[in-house]
């Protein structure tokens, strides 16, 4: 298992499996050992063939930025294209489509599920932009600034 947190899953997957079995309490009792077994072992293969599906990819070696406000949302840019997760990084939806242009997200800074921050850089013409998003990352509004 890659992590203690996929073995824990696993084992609760077995065990929420034995609760809906209806006959297993008639079993006896190296029976029902050999059940949990089996399907402990059919979990773990069931798990190594979807991880085998979905290769795991470091978020550094995609991402420029990015930004967590919990354990379950998060925002991840890559140049301009900006993703967003709800369930901890197990999915992840594209909600800004970015641009084939010369900028990239630098920085990312949510302070809720709707509202972020944003720096922007752009390289043709080597400036940084304030961004500011109220409605999770789907649009984005430049903010004019002074330096003082």
């Amino acid at each position: 298992m890659p992590s203690r947190e996929d073995a824990e899953g696993l084992t609760l997957e077995v065990f929420l499996g034995a609760l809906e079995h209806d006959n297993l309490s008639a079993l006896a009792d190296d029976e029902r050992l050999a059940w949990l077994r089996r399907v402990a072992h059919n979990k773990i293969i069931d798990s190594h063939r979807r991880s085998a599906r979905r290769p795991v990819v470091a978020l550094d070696q995609v991402a420029d930025t990015t930004d967590f406000i919990d354990m379950n949302h998060g925002w991840v840019a890559s140049g301009t294209t900006l993703y967003m997760t709800g369930d901890g990084g197990q999915s992840w939806t594209k909600v800004f489509p970015g641009d084939q242009s010369s900028s990239a997200f630098l920085t990312l800074d949510f302070v809720s599920d709707k509202i972020g921050w944003a720096i922007n850089y752009d390289y043709s013409n080597q400036s940084y932009s304030l961004l500011k998003t109220v409605d999770g990352g789907h649009t984005w509004t430049k903010i004019n600034y002074t330096v003082s």
